[in-house]
């Protein structure tokens, strides 16, 4: 046959195929597929989340990031959670209200953007707390209440929101109010500077708040 030379032998493995589902993680932590829930690590609660479902497991995608992987539950109504996640549910609660009661402590920005994270994050609100006070008592509070108000401006709600904002770089969503105007990323370190809020010192918290990695150090 003349035409063999120019064949292209078949790949040794066909891809694997998958349907796309669009979800948002709920209040507990777990994401709706074909009846049953599949938890995800509890800082997610209330994000936007992508869903692969192949043949027999399912991987769960949030900010672009996979996040979790569980084999297909062929029962109905269950609610499937993974032991890492009930673990970091569980360490980000148990003082819910003492993080509450320092978190506040920050100052009247703090209180409005507190209500914005129970608002969209539910009871994940705690673990978001507990990531704030963290980054409060490494960057300071001018710093941190200035950037929640900046996250606030642009509808998010979150510890990773607030660290995006102190390392400068650009939030995930366009501004909400009209004739608004996103900050350039380089002027966002002055401008949290240059505000006059009241500083407190966490350190009578240090006990209660573990120290966490800086999210601003993230790449995602």
């Amino acid at each position: 046959m003349r035409e063999r030379p120019f064949l292209q032998a078949l790949p040794d493995a066909r891809p694997e195929l998958y349907r796309t589902l669009s979800r948002t993680v709920g209040e507990d932590f777990c994401i709706a597929v074909d009846t049953n829930r599949y938890s995800v690590p509890p800082r997610w609660v209330g994000w936007p989340a992508t869903v692969k479902a192949y043949a027999e497991r399912l991987e769960f995608l949030v900010d672009g990031r996979l996040v979790a992987v569980h084999p297909i539950h062929h029962g109905r109504h269950q609610r499937l959670v993974l032991p890492e996640h009930e673990d970091e549910y569980k360490k980000s609660t148990p003082s819910k209200r003492l993080l509450e009661q320092a978190f506040v402590r920050l100052g009247d920005e703090a209180k409005r953007y507190y209500e914005g994270l129970e608002a969209h994050r539910g009871r994940g609100a705690g673990y978001h707390l507990k990531r704030i006070l963290a980054l409060a008592d490494r960057h300071g509070t001018t710093v941190v209440s200035g950037a929640m108000a900046h996250a606030a401006r642009f509808g998010n709600y979150s510890a990773e929101a607030v660290a995006r904002v102190i390392a400068g770089r650009t939030l995930r969503q366009p501004m909400t109010e009209p004739g608004d105007v996103p900050m350039p990323p380089e002027r966002v370190q002055r401008w949290l500077e240059g505000l006059d809020v009241e500083g407190r010192d966490l350190g009578d918290y240090d006990a209660m708040v573990d120290r966490v990695e800086d999210d601003g150090e993230d790449s995602g």
